[in-house]
C-alpha cells in the first residue's frame, strides 16, 4: 500500500477576513483586512488588522465594527496596504477562510476602485468544506 503525505515542512497558512462600512462588496467600502499567519505546527506567527479608510462616506453596516467611525476615517486608504497584502498571499502556501468568496469580491472591488491589479490566489473555503462534510 502506498501512503501519500500532503504535509509540507515549513508550510505557512494565511487566514484572513475583511470587513466593510456598508456590508456591500461593490461600493469601495472595505475598511479592514484582518489576517493571521500560521506555521505548520498551527502556531500563530503573526496576526494583524489592517484598518483602512473606505472609498465611500457611508457607514451603514448591520455588523458592529470593532473601530469607531472617526478612527476609520483617519486611516490610510487601501493603496497604502496593497503591496503588503499582495506579499502576504505570495509568502503563504495555503489561504483559508470562512465564506472566502465574499472576501475575494471585496479585494477585487478595492483593486478596481483604485485601479490596481487584482490579487490572484487559490484558497480553501471552510464554509464549503463544512457544508460538504455535514451536508448543511
Amino acid at each position: 500500500m502506498v501512503s501519500v503525505d500532503f504535509y509540507c515542512v515549513n508550510m505557512k497558512i494565511l487566514a484572513y477576513d475583511i470587513e466593510s462600512t456598508t456590508g456591500s462588496h461593490i461600493d469601495g467600502s472595505m475598511c479592514s483586512f484582518g489576517y493571521c499567519s500560521i506555521d505548520d505546527g498551527l502556531n500563530i506567527i503573526k496576526q494583524e488588522d489592517l484598518v483602512m479608510r473606505p472609498n465611500t462616506r457611508r457607514f451603514e453596516t448591520k455588523i458592529k465594527l470593532h473601530y469607531e467611525k472617526e478612527f476609520i476615517k483617519k486611516c490610510e486608504r487601501f493603496p497604502h496596504f496593497y503591496e503588503h497584502i499582495v506579499n502576504l498571499f505570495k509568502e503563504h502556501d495555503y489561504v483559508i477562510g470562512f465564506s472566502v468568496m465574499n472576501d475575494v469580491e471585496f479585494l477585487n472591488n478595492a483593486c478596481y476602485v483604485y485601479n490596481l491589479q487584482e490579487i490572484e490566489y487559490d484558497f480553501i473555503d471552510i464554509q464549503l468544506l463544512y457544508k460538504t462534510v455535514y451536508n448543511r
